[in-house]
């Protein structure tokens, strides 16, 4: 880690970790190619994607709120400090986060049929066992948050990328060797593997092992953030569960294909994000803070014109070349020509994700921004409730494609609300001197 001493690295250092970020994306991507084409989508994948539903709800709920609530409590901090505040959360939070995967793990019998109410009898047995698999890669999950955490307040972005990276490449190579012979139980393991390979990767960013100390308050402070995230989060982004519930009752591979489709829109709006929102996010929260109202207005804008634009280009490319390069990159072994054709009508009907998400991400990062973390956790649990009714309605009328038009609409809607909260508040209103000025 001495990377920072090198002449020019800061100047770098964005750039590094773009592309750390784009190789981590892609690797998990190639994980899911390897699976679909060498399986092929059908009763076996739609298992196993359904089964992995509540770990990926773990980690969008909670892994990712405990690293941003983590990094501004160590960030700063002594070292001996920081030290014995890692090694105690580290600690607490794998205890509770084991407890939780122990008690799922047993209820699994119960809980999982329901969230795949319209799969046959034994495709319900079989997403069981791969949903017990899962969930014990949920326990490295939370120790790799809280690790990660730890990595960013010591300023060592690029191991805390890299590690996710490496471990995928090395869940691929295994995919590659197992998969023919174990089958889809080579990839429930080896998704747990490489969870547990990033972990120990991420391990020395913890430092020499300790003993948690009940005396600091740090674990107290850290509930009192988390907690009104949790609360909000954990409604509006029980979204795919909501998907996976509804596809359970489409024909076989739907699931396994809706659920690539929705990967790759998430793929393509992280690129986007870092490359606009987060460095637009920054600059939005300066000039908030020297009240800044007009200037904060025009970047706003500004940022959100780049990434539609972007988004527009890709779509439109999407329209003109996807369906034969998806044909050529997807249409291997199991993967038929046809699973290719309608993978790329449902990524042309779920657009929206695409557009929406990434201009979304800007709009929630302005009120950020603002220091208002309440209202874009309430404009979202309203734009899911009224996407519950829309989704259920659409799939019922034109099944997995209907879906995948609901999936557009409701993220189009929670943009929307976003921008006309925005604009009654002043936030979308530019100066004419601005202009002038800019």
């Amino acid at each position: 880690m001495k990377l920072r001493k090198f002449p020019g690295f800061s100047a770098w250092q964005p750039l590094q970790l773009g592309a750390m970020s784009a190789a981590n994306i892609a690797s998990n991507l190639l994980f899911q190619w390897l699976v679909l084409t060498m399986l092929g989508p059908g009763v076996l994948t739609d298992a196993l994607f359904a089964g992995m539903t509540l770990p990926q709800l773990f980690t969008a709920i909670i892994s990712s709120s405990l690293t941003h609530v983590l990094v501004p409590i160590l960030a700063g901090e002594a070292h001996e400090d920081q030290h014995r505040d890692a090694w105690t959360l580290f600690t607490y939070l794998a205890a509770l986060f084991s407890l939780a995967a122990i008690v799922l793990i047993f209820t699994a019998g119960w809980w999982v049929p329901f969230t795949v109410s319209g799969f046959s009898v034994e495709a319900k047995l079989i997403t069981v066992e791969l949903a017990r698999i899962s969930l014990i890669g949920m326990v490295f999950t939370g120790m790799s948050a809280v690790q990660a955490a730890v990595g960013f307040a010591r300023h060592k972005y690029l191991w805390a990328d890299a590690s996710p990276t490496i471990a995928n490449l090395v869940a691929v190579l295994l995919i590659v060797w197992l998969l023919p012979y174990y089958g889809i139980w080579a990839a429930a393991w080896v998704s747990v593997l490489r969870l547990l390979i990033q972990t120990l990767m991420l391990m020395p960013l913890m430092g020499k092992p300790i003993m948690p100390d009940r005396t600091r308050p740090t674990t107290r402070i850290a509930w009192q953030r988390l907690k009104p995230i949790l609360l909000g989060a954990s409604y509006y982004k029980l979204d795919p569960l909501l998907d996976r519930y509804l596809l359970s009752a489409a024909s076989a591979g739907s699931l396994s294909l809706l659920y690539l489709v929705q990967q790759l829109h998430s793929a393509a709006s992280q690129i986007v994000v870092k490359a606009f929102a987060v460095p637009a996010i920054t600059q939005l929260a300066a000039a908030h803070k020297h009240n800044n109202q007009a200037q904060f207005a025009l970047k706003l804008k500004r940022n959100l014109l780049l990434i539609l634009a972007f988004c527009l280009l890709g779509i439109f490319t999407l329209w003109l070349v996807g369906q034969p390069l998806l044909t050529w990159g997807m249409a291997h072994g199991a993967f038929t020509h046809s699973h290719a054709q309608e993978l790329w009508i449902l990524l042309l009907l779920s657009a929206g994700m695409l557009v929406a998400g990434s201009m979304g991400s800007l709009t929630a990062g302005a009120f950020y921004a603002q220091g208002d973390t309440r209202t874009p956790t309430w404009l979202g649990s309203l734009a899911f409730t009224l996407g519950i009714a829309l989704k259920i309605a659409m799939f019922k009328l034109h099944g997995v494609q209907g879906l995948a038009v609901a999936i557009s609409v409701y993220y189009l809607f929670s943009l929307g609300i976003q921008l006309f909260v925005l604009w009654r508040r002043g936030f979308m209103q530019i100066s004419p001197k601005v202009l002038v000025h800019e």
